[in-house]
């Protein structure tokens, strides 16, 4: 048998995971095994990219509620104008395209 000990082939970098807090920054990977941290420097990138995705996700959810209140806002608007809100779908899907454009309209009239 040969001895390949003289080659200097570069090993794959493995995932090291350790469950306590430790100041092991090197061969960690965060959620995929591509999100490889290689040094201090990819360990901030990778928490500022964590951040990141926390504070877009909570923007999301956020905005989401915003525009669900408005919704409601609008509809409220079309009941006291006498109009029937958008949940009901007992007239058909011509009279659909109507109510939305009631909708619009009656919200356009609220933010004046």
């Amino acid at each position: 048998m040969e001895d390949h000990s003289g080659h200097d082939m570069p090993m794959p970098a493995t995932c090291k995971m350790n469950m306590l807090f430790n100041w092991q920054v090197e061969n960690t990977c965060v959620v995929f095994r591509w999100w490889h941290i290689s040094g201090p420097i990819s360990m901030i990138l990778s928490c500022i990219a964590i951040f990141l995705i926390a504070a877009s996700y909570e923007w999301v959810r956020a905005y989401s509620k915003v525009i669900e209140s408005r919704w409601k806002e609008a509809e409220i608007l079309l009941e006291r104008n006498g109009q029937t809100s958008l949940g009901n779908d007992d007239e058909g899907e011509q009279e659909q395209g109507g109510q939305q454009r009631s909708l619009v309209h009656a919200y356009q009239q609220h933010t004046r």
